[in-house]
């Protein structure tokens, strides 16, 4: 999945962020970063998710992105809270870990915990 990353200065700033005009094809993913802490939205309109409260894909990659721009890139493992859903009143909370070995990012994990929301069955005939 092709996503945007967008990072900018405060949580004020991402609970403002809208998608507007196309967006080529990518999902947009707006994020601000406070230590260990990210406030987050995903938004893929031309792929009918408007907003997504908890992106596990783009927080994988997520990862990758904040354990490159950091000015400390030494072995070891890097974690981060992301908040996402906040606005869309579905907070969720994920958690991410970047292994570091030889200076090259080794893993990547994302996780945390879910409540079931609907619940459903189709009959194939």
């Amino acid at each position: 999945m092709p996503y945007l990353f967008v990072p900018v200065v405060d949580n004020a700033v991402v609970g403002r962020a809208r998608p507007v005009g196309t967006l080529d094809g990518h999902n947009v993913f707006v994020f601000a970063q406070l230590g260990e802490r990210v406030h987050a939205r995903m938004f893929a309109p031309e792929f009918g998710i408007v907003e997504d409260p908890a992106t596990g894909s783009a927080v994988a990659a997520l990862g990758g992105y904040l354990s490159e721009r950091e000015a400390n890139r030494a072995d070891g493992t890097r974690r981060w809270v992301v908040d996402q859903g906040v606005e869309m009143g579905r907070p969720s909370r994920l958690e991410l870990e970047v292994d570091r070995t030889g200076g090259h990012i080794t893993a990547v994990r994302v996780g945390g915990s879910s409540v079931v929301i609907s619940e459903g069955s189709i009959l194939l005939v």
